[in-house]
């Protein structure tokens, strides 16, 4: 499936676990969930997390999938296209964290654009993000978009919020 239909599959299952969808008032709470999922997998390379890495990038990946869908729907770019062809060329070793680094700042340029009203920017950082997040799973030998769909299963079956208190996660 494509990534927005993808995205669509996501917003639907978040909707149907009882979360809030994203909109464009809350867009930097949805964001800082994806913050949140990039931290635990800091948490993961460290050897310290509870699940592994490429679950934590996939939660990551969906969190931003369901902003793009719920608030632009079909109206963004899959930029991830291209990350198929990439092959790691076996140069310097790049430490997991500065990788993770990546789709982070562009969280935080996302966030920062928003304060300032510039809806394109905010897009386009959500999307840069994204196809960070994609390239990190080549370079782990992962296809991110096959983890995502197994996580996003994973959590149609978790329940109502996933057992949180408050409907904005």
């Amino acid at each position: 499936m494509s990534l927005y239909e993808l995205a669509k599959v996501i917003h639907e299952t978040n909707k149907g676990n009882g979360f809030d969808p994203p909109t464009w008032d809350n867009l930097p709470a949805k964001v800082m969930f994806a913050v949140t999922e990039l931290e635990e997998g800091m948490a993961a390379i460290r050897g310290d997390g509870e699940d592994p890495l490429t679950e934590e990038l996939a939660d990551a990946a969906i969190r931003i999938l369901d902003i793009l869908h719920s608030v632009w729907n079909d109206r963004w770019a899959d930029r991830t296209g291209d990350v198929l062809s990439f092959r790691p060329d076996g140069g310097l070793f790049e430490p997991g964290e500065v990788a993770l680094w990546r789709p982070l700042s562009m969280l935080c340029k996302g966030v920062e654009a928003w304060r300032h009203e510039r809806r394109r920017d905010v897009q386009s950082a959500l999307e840069i993000a994204l196809r960070e997040l994609f390239l990190f799973g080549i370079r782990l030998g992962v296809d991110l978009h096959v983890i995502i769909e197994w996580k996003n299963a994973k959590n149609g079956t978790r329940g109502l919020r996933h057992g949180k208190a408050r409907a904005e996660g």
